[in-house]
């Protein structure tokens, strides 16, 4: 079947295909960003998660929980129990100590990273150093008296100007956040016009060049086809000159030239008879 379908056909089927097959390239290319860029479907899906989880889990570099912690000491009477929250509290030291180390090496922020790895360090580790020294010594040998002055005095002060610091870094963190996003969404949408822009000028350039391309392959085989029935009337005088080196011009000059010696041979033989 594909064999009886003419050139010209097959010509246009190619560029159907070709056209069909960039706006259909175009369209998931499209869906797809619009899927996974900023504030987009699938990434606001991921904030949602992150955010999820951080409203349930205490942040381990936010000595929250060992203020809670140290607190819920003061009304245990279970040795067991405290025995679990001192363990606890050793748990949520080593803790803050990894994302300590990790923010150093990965937060590049100018005006965080001070505040992250120096000024909410410093309280946090004299937090820990108060209990581990004081606080838990105090409760382990009853004296409720010396702890609770603790909780309230030096370990609420440590613990306040870590959550100072702590208010500070979430501001900065917010802004700078916003401030990405923005930026990304900006390149993105400059990207995505000049990439459309990109695609139109592709799109019209091949399906000019497509065109012309049909057009002169047309014009040779008609041209050639011309020829053909010219010489089939016993027509030996008729040529046909295309310009070009490429095939169907290739074969039009060797048809001329076979012609030509028909010609040559008929007129050899009229003079011979």
């Amino acid at each position: 079947m594909f064999k009886s379908v003419t050139i010209k056909l097959r010509l246009w089927g190619i560029a159907f295909v070709f056209i069909s097959g960039s706006f259909l390239f175009a369209f998931f290319a499209y869906t797809t960003i619009n899927e996974v860029k900023i504030n987009g479907k699938l990434y606001n899906e991921i904030v949602l998660t992150k955010d999820l989880v951080a409203d349930i889990l205490p942040p381990p570099e936010y000595i929250i929980e060992a203020r809670l912690v140290s607190l819920e000491m003061l009304r245990t009477e279970d040795s067991s129990e405290l025995a679990t929250f001192i363990a606890k509290i050793k748990t949520l030291k080593q803790e803050y100590e990894e994302r300590h180390a990790f923010w150093i090496e990965n937060l590049h922020h100018d005006k965080m990273k001070p505040l992250m790895i120096e000024k909410s360090y410093a309280p946090a580790m004299q937090y820990f150093t108060i209990l581990e020294k004081e606080f838990i010594p105090a409760i382990q040998s009853g004296d409720l008296k010396k702890a609770s002055l603790l909780a309230s005095g030096k370990l609420k002060d440590a613990y306040a100007q870590h959550r100072n610091v702590v208010d500070e870094i979430v501001v900065l963190a917010n802004e700078y956040a916003s401030a990405n996003e923005t930026n990304a969404s900006n390149l993105l949408r400059s990207e995505s016009i000049m990439l459309s822009l990109i695609f139109v000028l592709i799109f019209i350039t091949t399906i000019t060049l497509i065109y012309l391309s049909i057009k002169v392959i047309l014009h040779r085989i008609e041209a050639i086809s011309l020829l053909a029935r010219e010489f089939q009337q016993g027509n030996l005088l008729y040529r046909v000159t295309l310009d070009g080196n490429d095939e169907i011009s290739n074969a039009t000059d060797n048809f001329n030239h076979s012609i030509a010696k028909m010609q040559n041979l008929m007129h050899d033989i009229k003079e011979t008879s």
